[in-house]
C-alpha cells in the first residue's frame, strides 16, 4: 500500500536516519498497514495498540519489532510537519527506549541482548497501553508476565527473558524497582538446591519406569516432542504420584498443588530472610516448574 507522504518518509529514513536501502521498503510496508486501519476519528495511540495486536498474532518477533520501530519513526516524521499529532502519548516511551538502548551499549552488552531487551520493552509497552512508562505499576508487570505464561503459553526461559528486560528498564532507565517481585535470599538457595536433588531422583525413577514425560506448552511440545522427557523440563516440585492429565488423558506426573507449594515456600523464605541481607537477582515468581 502506498500513502500520500511515502516519498518524504523514505527520504527521512534514508537521509536523516541512515537506514540501508534494502530495509526501507519493508518499513514502508509496515507503515502502510498501520495507516490502512487509521480512520480520521481514531486516536493514534488506539490504532497503535490495535495494529500491534494484529501483528502479534501473525508475524515473527523480529518482524514485530521492525514494524513497531517503523510506526514510531513515521509518527516522528509526521510530527515535524503536523504538531497536532500527540507527541506526549508516545514520546515518553520513545525517550525511555532510547535511554535503554544507550545504557545497554554503555554496559557493553552483546548486540543480541540489546535486540532481546528492546523487543520485550516494546511488547510490554504495547500490552499495557499506558501513555507513559512511569505510570506502569507492579500490577502491569505481573499482568504482562501472567499473560505471557497463560495466554501465550511461552516457555519459562522466555518468561525470564521478558522479566530481565523489564528489570533492566526499571533499574537503569526509570530508576525504580519492580515492586514486590523480590529476589530469593541466599539462605533459601540451599533449600532449593536440596529440592532440585530430590526432583532429579524422582525424574530418574520415572525414566527407569518409562513413564510419560511432563506436559509442555502446546507449541513447544509440537516442535520438540521429546523435550518433556528431559531433566531441564522436569518439575522442581513434582507430585508424589502420577495422575491423569484431563486434557490428554495421559497418566503422568504433575507438580504439587500450587497452594501447598506457595505456602511452604513463603514460610521458608520468611524464616530465612531475617538471617541474611544478601540476595541474588532471581525473580521470586510462580514460574518454577
Amino acid at each position: 500500500m502506498t500513502f500520500e507522504d511515502q516519498e518524504g518518509f523514505e527520504w527521512f529514513l534514508r537521509e536523516d536516519k541512515g537506514f540501508e536501502k534494502q530495509v526501507i521498503p519493508w518499513m514502508v510496508r509496515w507503515v502502510g498497514g498501520f495507516l490502512s486501519g487509521l480512520e480520521s476519528s481514531k486516536h493514534w495511540d488506539q490504532r497503535c495498540r490495535e495494529y500491534y495486536g494484529e501483528l502479534e498474532q501473525r508475524v515473527a518477533g523480529w518482524q514485530y519489532a521492525q514494524a513497531a520501530k517503523s510506526v514510531q519513526l513515521y509518527l516522528e516524521f509526521r510530527r515535524r510537519s503536523n504538531p497536532d499529532i500527540p507527541a506526549s502519548q508516545e514520546g515518553s516511551w520513545e525517550q525511555a527506549e532510547q535511554s535503554a538502548k544507550r545504557e545497554i551499549r554503555r554496559q557493553s552488552k552483546a548486540l543480541q541482548t540489546e535486540k532481546t531487551y528492546m523487543y520485550w520493552i516494546i511488547r510490554f509497552r504495547n500490552h499495557t497501553g499506558t501513555p507513559q512508562p512511569d505510570r506502569c505499576s507492579t500490577e502491569h508487570v505481573k499482568d504482562f508476565l501472567t499473560w505471557l505464561a497463560v495466554e501465550k503459553r511461552v516457555s519459562v526461559a522466555t518468561q525470564n527473558q521478558a522479566f530481565n528486560a523489564l528489570l533492566f528498564l526499571y533499574r537503569f532507565v526509570l530508576g525504580g524497582s519492580i515492586g514486590d517481585l523480590k529476589a530469593i535470599p541466599l539462605t533459601c538457595l540451599s533449600l532449593l538446591d536440596s529440592q532440585l536433588a530430590t526432583s532429579r531422583t524422582v525424574f530418574e525413577k520415572d525414566r527407569r519406569a518409562d513413564r510419560p514425560g511432563v506436559a509442555l506448552p502446546t507449541a513447544l511440545e509440537s516442535k520438540y516432542p521429546n523435550a518433556g522427557l528431559e531433566i531441564a523440563w522436569f518439575w522442581v516440585f513434582p507430585a508424589p504420584r502420577e495422575s491423569v492429565d484431563l486434557r490428554t488423558g495421559i497418566d503422568r506426573r504433575h507438580h504439587l498443588y500450587s497452594s501447598s507449594l506457595q505456602k511452604a515456600f513463603r514460610g521458608a523464605c520468611r524464616s530465612d530472610h531475617d538471617d541474611s541481607h544478601e540476595a541474588r537477582s532471581t525473580p521470586c515468581l510462580a514460574g518454577f516448574r
